[in-house]
């Protein structure tokens, strides 16, 4: 029984001691959206900004924001997913842009959207593909249509 409170008191212990990672790579897919921006603001205020022609980019971790904007900005159009949690920005992940294409992990319910004008991000855990975050929106806007996680 000794032994036993030991090994979980040390294990306890060791887990406490584990440094929180700081940094993440994002690699991002936007294969049928060729030119622009993507920008992660925290506050209103862009915090990073890279060129769909990017394929990674590092973002650091900020403790005190619980939400992020991600902006997708195309010559004159902005399209804006609000209200993304920091989950899913604080982990290393795939980061997939989309226009106008309805997706095979798209929800059933989803299919009346098909033939609107609709850009979509989906955000996967590089290292559990079970956490995952989806959003769609009116393109050119912050109209949201539709989003989907783990979480709900």
């Amino acid at each position: 029984m000794k032994n036993t409170l030991y090994i979980l008191t040390t294990l306890f212990f060791l887990a406490s001691c584990t440094e929180e990672k700081n940094t993440f790579m994002h690699s991002l897919d936007s294969t049928n959206i060729v030119s622009g921006d993507i920008a992660y603001l925290e506050n209103n205020e862009e915090i990073l900004t890279a060129s769909v022609s990017d394929s990674s980019f590092i973002i650091d971790r900020k403790e005190e924001v619980t939400v992020y904007d991600i902006t997708l900005k195309q010559l004159s159009n902005t399209t804006v997913f609000k209200d993304i949690p920091a989950k899913y920005i604080h982990m290393d992940a795939s980061v997939e842009l989309n226009k106008k294409e309805f997706l095979d992990y798209f929800l059933d319910e989803w299919a009346p959207m098909k033939g609107v004008n609709f850009t979509s991000i989906r955000i996967v855990s590089n290292e559990d593909p079970e956490v995952f975050y989806i959003a769609v929106v009116h393109t050119g806007s912050d109209q949201q249509i539709a989003k989907h996680s783990e979480d709900f």
